[in-house]
């Protein structure tokens, strides 16, 4: 057989944001600095749930009976969030939450 062994795997669950209270602060793109008298707000933080879900894949190489090594990537989903800015007329913002994972792995049988 061959000492590779590609695998694919993913995940479903559920996702509890918690904020605190933030300001929105407008920003030129070009720039990158706040625009000078742009109107700011503070709003209270709150809570939010969310679906979540992952997915990943690599391959693992053996190097001997009792060790492997291997290479994987996971894409993770973590669902969106959405607040209210008061300084735009409560214009709702969608942020979303997600993660590229690339890891090397080692495994020890015994």
């Amino acid at each position: 057989g061959s000492e590779f062994t590609p695998y694919v795997g993913g995940g479903l669950g559920f996702t509890r944001f918690k904020t605190g209270d933030y300001t929105f602060t407008r920003y030129r793109t070009s720039t990158n600095k706040p625009i000078t008298n742009s109107p700011t707000a503070t709003t209270a933080g709150k809570s939010s749930n969310s679906f979540s879900w992952r997915l990943g894949l690599g391959v693992n190489y053996k190097l001997s009976e009792s060790v492997d090594v291997g290479l994987g990537y996971v894409y993770n989903n973590l669902g969106k969030i959405s607040r209210n800015d008061p300084s735009q007329n409560g214009a709702v913002h969608k942020v979303k939450f997600a993660s590229n994972e690339i890891m090397a792995n080692i495994k020890f049988k015994f």
